[in-house]
């Protein structure tokens, strides 16, 4: 079987074209692949989905956009979560650093969970010969 010529292929490639019937496209006519946006109720080439973030349609005129913007998006969140870790890890050292200090304090003036061990529950503590509450 012969491949038709230039001319005949165009020709035939017309006769698979269909008309959208669809929103502000009525009776337009469209190439197999393209498809109707629901949302935007246009007809795209190449037709991938509609974004939500860009309120655009996704198709072979803005693909390449699309993707950029998804790089870029995820450079963006990259560069925040590391100047947010950096300061969470910092909030963490500060606060175990803290925790250090008010033990060493609590041991410093002979208190905290240690010096109770051994002991009943509410007999009271005695310390160097007075009698103290014991917490």
């Amino acid at each position: 079987k012969e491949e038709p010529s230039g001319a005949e292929a165009e020709a035939e490639a017309e006769d698979q074209w269909e008309q959208c019937e669809r929103g502000s496209c009525s009776g337009a006519p469209r190439p197999p692949d393209m498809r109707h946006c629901r949302v935007c109720g246009t007809c795209v080439l190449h037709f991938d989905h509609h974004c939500p973030f860009t309120g655009n349609c996704v198709g072979a005129g803005n693909f390449l956009h699309f993707i950029l913007f998804l790089a870029y998006c995820e450079a963006g969140l990259s560069y925040a979560l590391c100047l947010s870790a950096r300061a969470f890890a910092h909030c963490v050292v500060a606060a175990e650093e803290a925790a250090e200090a008010r033990a060493r304090a609590r041991r410093a003036r002979g208190g905290g969970a240690l010096r109770d061990r051994g002991r009943p529950p509410g007999e009271p503590v005695r310390r160097h010969g007075r009698m103290r509450c014991g917490r």
